[in-house]
């Protein structure tokens, strides 16, 4: 079991807990089971082991979303205080022995301002039964200090060597009255299959949102 912490000098973190959790916990499949009960006294567990540190950014990461596609591949999406957004593919190798691999490719300049919001709205996990790898298709939504609400479409496909895996694609531009947006949120409609080509004014009401929140809240119907 592992954890991903990011930090303001642009780093995200990969961690190993199974060591630390392993005198507490059975781990299977990503869950955990208490071996004994917990009488409310405290302890002291083992330092957590940092594995590695990956640069994904020149300064502060703002924001993070992640997306697990296969047992041993996970797509990062982040925002950061240089205007740009990341998209990572972090591969964790089975043998324990082995480093996990990132794979990053970056969009400078996505927003005019500070990123300080991303959102996953859609997501589709296929796999390829011949090369039994999972590959993904990736809708996400982006926001920050400056009033604009933005749509991405990203693929990713771990069969790809490197950056060339890694595919990002500008969809949609709103602007939003929301001051220093903080987050973003999303409201299910009862239509599932969407697509991006609408304006967002003449949208069914069973369609989905995006909630913009910061200084204010605002509410945006779309087609992805």
């Amino acid at each position: 079991m592992s954890l991903i912490s990011a930090a303001t000098d642009g780093h995200f973190t990969f961690w190993d807990l199974t060591s630390t959790l392993d005198p507490f916990y059975t781990i299977t499949h990503s869950t955990l089971k208490a071996k004994k009960p917990f009488d409310g006294s405290s302890f002291s567990p083992e330092n957590i082991t940092c594995e590695s540190r990956y640069l994904i950014h020149s300064n502060s990461i703002k924001s993070l979303e992640l997306l697990p596609i296969s047992e041993t591949n996970t797509v990062i999406v982040t925002g950061g205080d240089d205007n740009s957004i990341s998209v990572s593919l972090l591969t964790t190798p089975s043998d324990p022995s082995l480093s996990a691999q990132v794979t990053t490719v970056s969009i400078p300049d996505a927003h005019a301002a500070a990123v300080t919001a991303v959102k996953v709205l859609s997501q589709q996990v296929s796999r390829d039964v011949a090369s039994n790898t999972e590959s993904a298709k990736i809708t996400v939504a982006s926001s920050g200090n400056d009033h604009r609400v933005k749509i991405w479409s990203i693929t990713v496909d771990p069969k790809q060597l490197g950056t060339r895996g890694i595919t990002v694609e500008f969809l949609l531009d709103r602007y939003s009255s929301v001051a220093d947006v903080s987050s973003l949120g999303l409201i299910h409609g009862s239509e599932r299959d969407l697509s991006a080509e609408t304006d967002v004014s003449s949208l069914k009401e069973n369609q989905p949102k995006i909630v913009v929140g910061g200084v204010g809240m605002e509410m945006f119907g779309i087609k992805l």
